[in-house]
């Protein structure tokens, strides 16, 4: 609220209290001059069969309260002592005081009266209030639903999805120097909305102009663009609108690079892409999903023979406890791995279920079959052994309260905890699943 429309408003509530005044002041004195015109001797109408001066004061108690029939009545009684004799005020005293108590009972019914149309007025402003501001929420959630639906129809697949999506494209192609670059390729295509795009392999700081996936027309590339050298010097996606001064003599609208641990594995060259594909969300989405990859092909010879070895454990598995050993290995922060088998003949199913629910976040489940029964894997990120412990407290907590049971034992429910070994991930498998006979 404004001052002038705050200076206004206490203008009018006094204009209106001025008004008050007036109009008691006024009628009160039309009243009884006409009384006096109409019977000399009789002031106060005394004489007639109803008192009609005091309907001034009753009408004035209804409309503006007790303050006004006190007024009017105050007006009416010191005219009274002025005007009449003193022996007649002894006679007239009786319709006077008569006249008074019934201005003040009609003021203080429109006090009770105004007092409660005051608070409904309040109660209906606070809920125009609230129903202004849910109408405003509900108009920017239908604008927010509409602007999700156009994104989810210039980005059909998500992040996961994609992400899922080239590991399993890779684990096919695990030889390859840059495994299913073509797939790569098309699920930027899809997800980005690129026109004319291409990628190509980076060998020891030199670009292969010869592209390994493209798609639509593209150009010969330039070498020596602006865009091309600073993504090679930063490591770092870089598009029109990241540093136009430097940019603006680019021909490519977003380059990017495909950077791991390693250096430069590639560049993606974007020459054509629908402008309101050009935004944040997309920029991000393609540096993820491209550093992704790129830390895929680190990993890739890592993964495939110790997949092999372990055809239980998904890739997906196998890759975060190989980033976890290598974080071990560069910063010292552990990770642990447990296992449990239900071993229960009745509730083993139950109790592996209910327990898959205690990890945390970060944690990686894997559900495994052994003849004793069914084991449940758990990755714990960067947690060390209090955490494990923890995590293992709290399944027993939830199996007694379930179960009755109360120890994990006496469940039937075998533990191994070990940690993520920087230098030989696979040794910590073996310390928690050598109990475990897996098919």
């Amino acid at each position: 609220m404004n001052l002038g429309h705050l200076f206004w408003r206490q203008l009018a509530h006094k204009s209106s209290i001025w008004g008050m005044w007036l109009e008691i002041l006024v009628l009160c004195a039309l009243a009884l001059g006409l009384q006096y015109l109409y019977s000399p001797d009789d002031p106060m109408g005394s004489a007639s069969a109803f008192p009609w001066i005091w309907m001034v004061p009753l009408l004035l108690a209804l409309r503006y309260g007790s303050v006004a029939a006190v007024a009017a009545s105050s007006l009416l009684g010191g005219y009274a002592l002025v005007m009449l004799p003193f022996d007649h005020l002894a006679h007239q005293g009786s319709p006077i005081l008569g006249g008074w108590i019934v201005s003040l009972v009609a003021g203080e019914f429109s006090d009770l009266w105004m007092n409660r149309i005051k608070r409904l007025q309040s109660a209906n402003g606070y809920i125009t209030d609230r129903l202004s501001h849910l109408t405003r929420r509900h108009f920017l959630l239908r604008l927010s639903h509409e602007r999700l639906e156009q994104d989810l129809l210039i980005k059909p697949i998500t992040l996961r999805d994609s992400l899922t999506e080239m590991h399993r494209h890779m684990m096919d192609k695990p030889n390859d120097p840059l495994p299913a670059i073509a797939e790569l390729m098309h699920v930027l295509t899809q997800a980005c909305q690129l026109e004319a795009a291409a990628i190509h392999q980076v060998h020891e700081g030199i670009i292969n102009p010869h592209p390994m996936a493209q798609r639509g027309l593209i150009d010969e590339l330039i070498v020596n663009d602006p865009m091309v050298i600073q993504t090679l010097q930063r490591k770092e996606l870089l598009h029109l609108q990241s540093d136009p001064v430097h940019h603006h003599d680019s021909k490519y609208m977003v380059v990017a690079p495909l950077a791991n641990s390693r250096g430069v594995l590639g560049i993606l060259r974007v020459e054509k892409m629908p402008f309101l594909s050009m935004n944040f969300e997309i920029m991000q989405f393609m540096a993820v999903l491209l550093g992704y990859y790129a830390d895929l092909v680190d990993l890739q010879p890592e993964i495939s023979p110790m997949h092999t070895r372990w055809p239980q454990l998904p890739t997906g598995f196998i890759a975060e406890l190989l980033r976890l050993a290598r974080i071990h290995r560069e910063a010292a922060i552990n990770s642990y791995l447990v296992s449990l088998v239900f071993t229960n003949p009745h509730h083993g199913d139950e109790m592996h279920q209910e327990a898959a629910r205690q990890g945390r976040e970060l944690d990686l489940n894997v559900s495994l079959t052994s003849p004793q029964g069914p084991v449940l894997l758990t990755l714990m990120p960067l947690f060390g052994q209090a955490a494990a412990s923890g995590y293992l407290l709290r399944i027993e907590r939830r199996i007694q309260e379930i179960f009755g049971h109360e120890h994990l034992s006496e469940a039937g429910i075998l533990t191994w905890m070990a940690p993520v070994h920087g230098t030989d991930p696979e040794l910590s498998l073996q310390q928690v699943l050598s109990h475990v006979s897996t098919p």
